[in-house]
């Protein structure tokens, strides 16, 4: 069997991520801090699923409110990168 390519390697490995989004979905909702950061951080990277930062942030926040240190920088790392993001318009930050 020949190697895999780049691509592969890389689709084999979304599609095992998108199969972690309802376990960790579902202990985020029941108040698991490490499952709400995972998550966030799931959407944020687009990692397995559609990249969306309104999830990615909310979810974040959930558990940089309860401690998670790793959520908190993981928060910070999604706010910049909305902040810098280009808007349509030419500008930067919020459009």
């Amino acid at each position: 069997m020949w190697p895999r390519s780049a691509t592969e390697d890389r689709a084999a490995e979304s599609e095992r991520r998108a199969q972690w989004r309802a376990p960790y979905a579902r202990m985020a909702e029941q108040g698991h801090i490490g499952a709400q950061a995972a998550l966030g951080w799931l959407y944020a990277r687009g990692l397995g699923i559609e990249p969306d930062l309104t999830f990615a942030l909310f979810w974040l926040l959930v558990a940089s409110a309860q401690g998670s240190v790793d959520a908190v920088i993981r928060r910070d790392q999604v706010v910049a990168r909305v902040i810098t993001q280009p808007c349509g318009d030419g500008t930067t930050g919020r459009c």
